[in-house]
């Protein structure tokens, strides 16, 4: 990841010893395609769809050749349903993803969202940018599911940040409350011009903190890149 993205971080926090929250990293065709992953549970059911998702990624970027991020989440979710089988036997499990192209020749930023969602932050102002509202695979067992993707002119300014639901869901602080996306949010645009390794740190300390004595209930996952 430092090699294709020098100013990057990711944050990752496994709830137990194995992890159903995975990223994934690759280019084709000169084009960086960068990805975080919230797979159906936590431990070992989530592992192993961690190992079909890495997987599927290879077949669809690696070896297909794909690179548009709506048409990999499309393609991604056709192959979870088939190799599941989910149209028989009703398997639930599925993965909330968001999913990034870089092109360098173009200069350009494409996103594409499965339940997930894109911060952009530029000169302090930050933007949401969501994805679709159903995810891959999972309870809705139409085969054909399209994806809908945003594209963004780079200027090198901006900072982007991808997050699984384990961060913004951990109950912790004074009263016990969840974190909320809406702090992560403010936290992200307080820390935005500063070095990445030391918004990874931040991210990890305010996590520390907010937790304290309260036990972990999810994955946790943060990428952020510019």
């Amino acid at each position: 990841i430092q090699k294709f993205l020098p100013e990057s971080f990711v944050y990752f926090k496994p709830k137990d010893v194995i992890s159903g929250d995975f990223y994934w990293l690759g280019e084709v065709d000169n084009k960086i395609i960068f990805g975080s992953f919230d797979c159906t549970g936590h431990g070992v059911p989530g592992a192993f769809m961690t190992l079909i998702g890495s997987d599927l990624m290879n077949l669809v970027t690696l070896v297909q050749k794909k690179t548009d991020p709506a048409e990999i989440l499309t393609e991604l979710h056709k192959q979870v349903v088939s190799q599941l089988r989910q149209d028989e036997n009703k398997n639930q499990d599925g993965m909330d993803v968001a999913i990034c192209t870089i092109d360098k020749t173009n200069n350009t930023l494409e996103f594409a969202g499965a339940k997930n969602t894109l911060i952009a932050i530029k000169n302090g102002e930050l933007e949401e940018y969501k994805g679709d509202k159903f995810p891959i695979g999972g309870t809705q067992y139409q085969e054909d599911r399209e994806f809908s993707k945003q594209t963004f002119q780079l200027d090198g300014s901006c900072s982007f940040y991808m997050f699984s639901d384990g961060y913004i869901d951990q109950f912790g602080g004074d009263e016990g409350r969840k974190f909320m996306r809406k702090q992560l949010k403010e936290l992200c645009q307080t820390f935005a011009s500063k070095p990445m390794p030391e918004q990874k740190e931040i991210i990890e300390q305010t996590m520390i903190d907010w937790m304290g004595n309260k036990s972990q209930i999810d994955d946790m996952l943060v990428i952020g890149f510019k």
